[in-house]
């Protein structure tokens, strides 16, 4: 389990455990990976499904054979692959939020509670310009890493939007490939919209779905402190 603090605010990543206790504090269990019901009933339940690949077996093979092809073709493409201690994560923020911009996403924060917990990648060119950033969680004891965020430069209009599709592919792959030669087990794609009758997310997961991987449902709780102060914030957000 990894946990984040922000003000009188904290997330539990991964437990196996409902601490009863959290049940009067402003807590949310996110990807619950236990099987508790007896305090279930203190707290507000949601649904969450994600896919998750495991990194220790031949991955590639299980990838859908046109993207095995495009992951191919990415890998001569002169895509360059950077990894968290070549980024700042200034840039990363700032990038990010370019694309959140245009997508209409939340804007992400220097001072993010995961700011010193987020690891992040990126596909570039060889003069440096970033094509696609990735960030993660990443979870040593249980050897898990976790997709947060995915961007890609949506500012330089003489990119080719194809270029962008194949750069994010040959990103998830070098991940994959890293994370596995750093010993982590479980690669979790960040969500699946389960069930979506929404276009745009039943096209992410038809992406998703591209990378193989087993679905798996990790519901989250948050206490009903959390729960309607969250709501009271997103009202007055508005």
């Amino acid at each position: 389990m990894i946990q984040f603090a922000n003000k009188f605010f904290i997330d539990k990543w991964f437990s196996c455990n409902l601490n009863l206790i959290d049940a009067l504090l402003f807590v949310k269990y996110k990807q619950f990976l236990g099987t508790e019901t007896k305090v279930n009933k203190f707290f507000k339940q949601a649904d969450f499904h994600t896919l998750l690949i495991d990194v220790r077996s031949d991955f590639f093979s299980n990838f859908k054979t046109t993207t095995r092809n495009e992951i191919r073709k990415s890998l001569n493409m002169g895509f360059f692959f950077k990894q968290h201690s070549d980024i700042e994560f200034s840039d990363f923020v700032a990038f990010y939020n370019d694309f959140a911009s245009v997508m209409g996403l939340a804007i992400q924060s220097l001072n993010s509670k995961y700011k010193d917990n987020i690891f992040t990648t990126q596909a570039s060119y060889d003069d440096g310009t970033p094509l696609v950033m990735h960030s993660y969680l990443l979870d040593e004891k249980l050897g898990r890493t976790r997709l947060l965020h995915s961007a890609s430069n949506v500012l330089n209009q003489n990119l080719d939007r194809k270029i962008i599709g194949f750069a994010n592919r040959f990103l998830h792959y070098k991940d994959m490939l890293f994370f596995a030669e750093q010993g982590y087990k479980t690669y979790d794609l960040g969500g699946y919209a389960y069930n979506s009758t929404d276009h745009k997310r039943q096209a992410i997961n038809k992406f998703k779905d591209s990378f193989g991987g087993k679905l798996v449902y990790e519901p989250e709780f948050k206490s009903y402190p959390y729960f309607l102060a969250e709501k009271i914030y997103l009202h007055f957000k508005k």
